[in-house]
């Protein structure tokens, strides 16, 4: 038995236009633990650990022998400083690093009052560093403050070089013979699909922040089920005789999932794949669900780490299968105020771009190597009003990662240390007895993913329909939590026209078209 998660049920401005450089980033070139450049020793000794503000694939821990671990790392590329982050320790700490097998120095990672659920934290800096490749070994010694060996951890490494600076990635191409297949979407990602060669179809939430699948089956038979389009098996269906359940509440029969896996065919459009896998739900929470299934579309085959007891997505499948020429998913969507022509309407393409419902370039922003799809750094900009000033806020925020999620009716989430700084970044009111804030209406936030086009996405903050009459209002954001990344939902990516690219490991954003010439399809070539 397994177990996985289920869901809950803008503009554009160019870098000149606010006088904002690349050469501004403040998080530097990161390196995960897991980089090729990195080389943990004894290997046996070292293993890699999903923890509180872990980033990338996670964090490297020394768990076997404390008084044999090394690390050593490579620079991949020139830098006149070097940052090591990991995890403080309540049990003592001590490392050795060297630079090119010289010039040693002793940094502590002890920290009496530390109790693990901590975010990684800046652990050591060196500066000064010649701009060229260099060598670093960190060496866990004896720490005399408690005469013992430390648990030594690495989470990222940070260059901040001249060259440091992390480039634009390259842009996909489309070959000539791409073709893409489209269906129309509903609110908020909703989209048809024929599961087993059976109408009608199902609606499910395209869901870009699970790995996952479940739709409802005909095997079903409580009353949350019924009312419901189901999954009904074709000849096809293979039962892949894996259970999987998630409990909500308080984890009894009434608030817990039930699907089981299995291969059957999947219609998109007018393309289908012979076999593809998902959860067939025999057993859904007695609330019932608004949709008919979600259909995860975070990356899963094309993950560099995850759970590895995940499979791969329907648009993972169709392009191995050979269905499709590129695995793309995108998606054009209306939130009712656009106005738009007659025949405009929302859709999902699979395949490519469709040429139609965009104008202009594609900013195409690099992804990190998880499954979810989440930019590893970028810069952020916040401005109170109009007439105040903007604030290079990006060294404040102590969480880099922003995670993309079609699935989140919210506008963004920020974990709660890095929402206490927003709040003191824009002046805010509060927090109340509720520990709620009024923030300044005009309070904007600007974000640089440093994408191929190098372009600015500029948001409110505020819910201007709630003004106080003294110019301060709700904020559009919330206090997150616990939560590891940022996490940015429907509310910002409505306003693009957006695109996930598995095999690239790129997020493109583009200007919507709401002129007539969107009532048409084209796939996007070159």
């Amino acid at each position: 038995m397994h177990s996985f998660r289920f869901p809950s049920g803008a503009k554009l401005a160019s870098v000149s236009a606010l006088a904002l450089t690349f050469a501004q980033v403040a998080q530097g070139f990161i390196v995960f633990s897991t980089d090729p450049n990195i080389a943990y020793t004894p290997a046996s000794s070292w293993d890699l650990l999903s923890e509180p503000g872990s980033s990338g694939c996670g964090s490297e821990f020394l768990l076997g022998p404390r008084d044999n671990g090394v690390v050593e790392f490579t620079f991949p590329q020139a830098s006149t400083t070097w940052e090591w982050w990991g995890y403080q320790r309540s049990d003592g700490g001590l490392a050795q690093v060297c630079v090119d097998r010289g010039n040693c120095q002793d940094f502590s990672y002890y920290n009496a009052s530390t109790n693990g659920s901590e975010n990684p934290r800046l652990l050591a800096t060196i500066t000064g560093l010649s701009n060229e490749l260099h060598e670093i070994t960190l060496t866990n010694i004896n720490d005399p403050s408690v005469n013992a060996f430390g648990q030594m951890t690495v989470d990222r490494f940070v260059l901040d070089g001249a060259n440091a600076v992390p480039g634009p990635p390259v842009a996909p191409t489309f070959p000539a013979d791409t073709f893409i297949s489209t269906v129309p979407l509903g609110f908020s990602y909703h989209a048809p699909l024929i599961l087993g060669g059976h109408q009608p179809a199902v609606e499910v939430l395209l869901d870009a922040g699970a790995p996952d699948v479940w739709v409802i089956s005909n095997s079903c038979t409580q009353a949350a089920c019924q009312g419901h389009n189901q999954y009904v098996p074709s000849p096809a269906f293979v039962n892949l005789s894996i259970e999987d359940t998630e409990a909500y509440g308080d984890g009894g029969p009434d608030n817990t999932f039930v699907s089981w896996r299995v291969n059957d065919t999947l219609t998109f459009g007018d393309i289908t794949t012979p076999q593809t896998t998902f959860g067939a739900a025999v057993q859904i929470p007695t609330s019932g669900e608004s949709l008919d299934g979600n259909f995860g579309i975070a990356k899963s085959y094309f993950a560099q780490c995850g759970n590895s007891d995940t499979y791969a997505n329907f648009v993972e499948t169709m392009y191995l299968q050979g269905i499709i020429k590129n695995p793309v998913i995108a998606f054009y969507q209306l939130d009712g105020t656009e106005n738009v022509p007659s025949g405009v309407v929302s859709q999902g393409a699979i395949g490519g771009l469709d040429a139609n419902k965009f104008t202009g370039e594609v900013d195409w922003i690099p992804m990190g190597p998880q499954e979810m799809w989440t930019n590893p750094t970028s810069n952020r900009w916040v401005q109170a009003s109009s007439s105040s000033d903007t604030i290079d806020a990006t060294a404040q925020f102590t969480h880099p990662a922003i995670t993309f999620d079609t699935g989140d009716p919210g506008l963004l989430g920020l974990p709660h240390n890095d929402w206490v700084t927003l709040m003191a970044l824009i002046g805010a009111q509060g927090p109340d007895s509720n520990s709620n804030y009024l923030i300044p209406c005009e309070s904007t936030m600007t974000w640089n993913f440093f994408g191929t086009q190098m372009r600015n996405y500029t948001f409110n903050l505020a819910d201007t329909t709630s003004d106080n009459g003294s110019g301060f209002c709700n904020p559009s954001a919330n206090d997150a939590g616990d939560t590891t990344n940022w996490i940015t939902g429907v509310p910002f990516l409505d306003q693009y026209y957006i695109a996930f690219h598995y095999s690239a490991n790129l997020m493109g954003f583009a200007t919507r078209n709401l002129g007539a010439s969107a009532a048409g399809s084209s796939p996007y070539l070159g």
